[in-house]
């Protein structure tokens, strides 16, 4: 704790006599950016936060690293800085974001829901109860940590007003729409080995006559193009048929080991048949796939005559894979256990 305490109050006093206005006789405000006194409190709370990201930035540079040490902190650097410079800079960027946020929210005369309202108290009622001995042995009241977390409302309640669906700066819901259906897809493929029932490649006409199946397979699909249902319905179909032309050809080749003997006195004992399981190599394989965006099927094929995979019987079974491309999510994560739910965002506020 009395490690902490000096390094604020070097960040303090560094702030009280930099280029920024301070506040003269008021004790009760680190700092004026633009014309916005920053309390105390708050600014200690950012420095707070800044210390913490700093030595997150050390132990993730040097996991062996004694950041309990406050002499190891110092003389260590983060993007070429020393820590204590490093840490008053975030500290002031904080400031910054923080007087930005406020200002442009009070400039569009936006407001707190009811609903965020209660979230704010509610939040701060119950960390307050768990962490007030730290933050008042730092200066820190809980009406300063009340402004931090309503500043983080603030930047996310300007985030959807600039950038919401029909928002100032954002995106309809067609055109929300066209970026999914023109970056995401679903995929539907059948996975054909080139291998006859015994698991051996197959050469030659054998393979070709595949090849030719496996376009048959496609041309069905390439029928229902414009009805994805009526595609996916064919492709369900395409699998039956070709699990049942497995099932033939590895029955075809049991039934040529077929072997049948004599007992003791000359009479015939029905056949047997010696199945081995066969493992198949990765071979030449064909997909038919089916895409969302233009309802299209493809064929790929890839071989190799080498290393074992799966058997017959594995290779029948169909996969459907479904893939989706969340959009990226502007805020940015929590880095300290605090009440916000985020630390203020680098936001371009439009002026």
């Amino acid at each position: 704790m009395s490690k902490w305490k000096k390094i604020v109050a070097g960040l303090m006093a560094t702030a009280m006599v930099g280029s920024l206005a301070a506040c003269g006789s008021n004790t009760a405000y680190a700092m004026t950016i633009d014309g916005m006194q920053i309390k105390a409190g708050v600014y200690i709370y950012f420095a707070y936060s800044a210390y913490s990201e700093a030595v997150s930035t050390l132990q993730s540079q040097n996991s062996e690293l004694d950041t309990s040490d406050n002499d190891v902190v110092k003389a260590q650097k983060i993007d070429g800085k020393d820590t204590e410079t490093w840490i008053k800079d975030k500290t002031l960027e904080y400031c910054q974001q923080y007087v930005a946020v406020e200002q442009k929210y009070s400039e569009l005369s936006l407001e707190l829901s009811d609903e965020s309202k209660t979230e704010i108290d509610n939040t701060l009622n119950n960390f307050w109860d768990t962490n007030s001995k730290t933050f008042e042995a730092n200066g820190i009241s809980k009406e300063s940590v009340k402004l931090v977390l309503e500043n983080t409302y603030h930047t996310n309640d300007l985030f959807l007003y600039y950038y919401d669906i029909d928002g100032e700066e954002g995106v309809t819901e067609d055109e929300l729409k066209e970026y999914y259906i023109d970056n995401d897809a679903r995929v539907r493929y059948i996975k054909i080995d080139l291998k006859d029932g015994n698991g051996d490649l197959l050469k030659s006409d054998a393979k070709d006559a595949m090849l030719e199946q496996v376009n048959g397979y496609l041309k069905r699909v390439e029928a229902k193009e414009g009805d994805e249902e009526a595609m996916l319905d064919e492709m369900d179909a395409i699998q039956t048929d070709y699990n049942a032309y497995v099932t033939s050809i590895s029955e075809e080749a049991a039934a040529e080991t077929a072997t049948s003997a004599t007992d003791e006195n000359g009479n015939e004992i029905a056949a047997t048949t010696t199945t081995t399981a066969a493992t198949t190599t990765t071979a030449e394989t064909t997909t038919a796939a089916v895409t969302e965006e233009d309802s299209a099927a493809a064929t790929e094929t890839a071989g190799a005559d080498e290393a074992a995979e799966t058997t017959a019987a594995e290779e029948s079974a169909s996969e459907e894979t479904a893939t989706r491309q969340p959009l990226a999510n502007p805020m940015a994560a929590e880095k300290l256990p605090l009440p916000h739910r985020s630390t203020p965002m680098k936001l371009s506020l439009p002026r």
